[in-house]
């Protein structure tokens, strides 16, 4: 666990709360740094532990995640709402600027808010964020497929779900918890015991219960951009950016084709972008944290010379 001073609170949304935490003192420049899918901001405790003091690190828990309360019963949830819950969170937090450091799919989230919201990311460091942009492959090029997992599939569901949702949560002894995420993420004991701070709770009889919301309740849709628009999304005038990616990840040709050519998009037209590898999984923040660490310590300390032109 890092040695950084840390802070808890929750944020209050529209529809309930976020939960909150920063590591550090808040008088330094800001890190926003954002969870992916069925993850919590504990994903990011490792890598914490290799990164300078110099800087004023905040997270939390994205609706129907770890420590945050559930998003209401509802049709599907995209990236595009959670693109809200950043914005009210930096408004929250009163930054005029800050550095965006996304894992997965809150890489694509970045891309979301930056257009919407131009000039006040200053640095983007995404952590492998080619699996998250090759699931926009089916809006444009397999709409059958995107539409029936999107809707049908849901709404086929929904009642059996909602019922669930409203009934209590699969209960697990601690060892099961440990074992079902070691094996749903493929990490070592340490290091999903780490995980498990944000999003396992005690219940009756010595039993725990996971917090994140049930079933297809917690499903959170891609943006539903077509390629032409995610195109347009990821030209619109990106900051410096670090592109740190594993080296390991099971894609189709397809999937990994699609996803490459936007990264290429995204870093190919500025000298101030960073494509890097670090070895590991998608969740090599985790496995390889000091690697991960040393590109962004190096991308932070190079000046911004200038803006990309595109």
């Amino acid at each position: 666990m890092t040695n950084k001073v840390s802070k808890e609170w929750f944020m209050q949304m529209p529809w309930g709360k976020v939960a909150m935490i920063s590591w550090g003192e808040s008088s330094k420049p800001p890190i926003l740094m954002v969870h992916g899918y069925m993850d919590t901001a504990a994903t990011f405790t490792r890598l914490l532990e290799h990164m300078p003091d110099t800087y004023y690190y905040v997270s939390f828990d994205f609706p129907g995640h770890g420590k945050s309360e559930y998003l209401p019963v509802a049709p599907p949830s995209t990236q595009t709402l959670l693109v809200e819950v950043v914005r009210r969170i930096v408004d929250h937090m009163g930054w005029e600027s800050f550095i965006f450091l996304a894992h997965s799919m809150a890489f694509v989230i970045g891309l979301c808010y930056n257009n919407a919201f131009p000039g006040r990311i200053e640095r983007m460091i995404a952590i492998d964020p080619t699996i998250p942009l090759s699931a926009h492959y089916n809006v444009s090029h397999n709409f059958q497929w995107w539409f029936k997992f999107n809707y049908q599939y849901y709404y086929d569901s929904y009642h059996k779900n909602y019922k669930n949702m409203k009934n209590a949560s699969k209960l697990y002894t601690y060892e099961q918890a440990v074992a079902a995420m070691m094996k749903a993420r493929s990490l070592t004991r340490e290091q999903v015991e780490h995980l498990l701070t944000r999003c396992l709770v005690p219940a009756d009889n010595g039993l725990y219960r996971m917090t994140f919301q049930s079933a297809t309740m917690r499903t959170i849709y891609s943006t539903w951009l077509p390629e032409y628009a995610l195109d347009y999304v990821i030209k619109s005038n990106p900051p410096p950016a670090i592109i740190i990616n594993a080296t390991k990840h099971m894609l189709t040709p397809d999937l990994e084709k699609f996803a490459k050519k936007l990264m290429k998009i995204y870093t190919e037209p500025s000298n101030v972008h960073q494509n890097v590898y670090a070895e590991g999984k998608h969740d090599v923040h985790i496995t390889n944290p000091q690697g991960v660490a040393s590109h962004i310590i190096e991308f932070l300390k190079r000046p911004i010379a200038a803006k990309s032109k595109l």
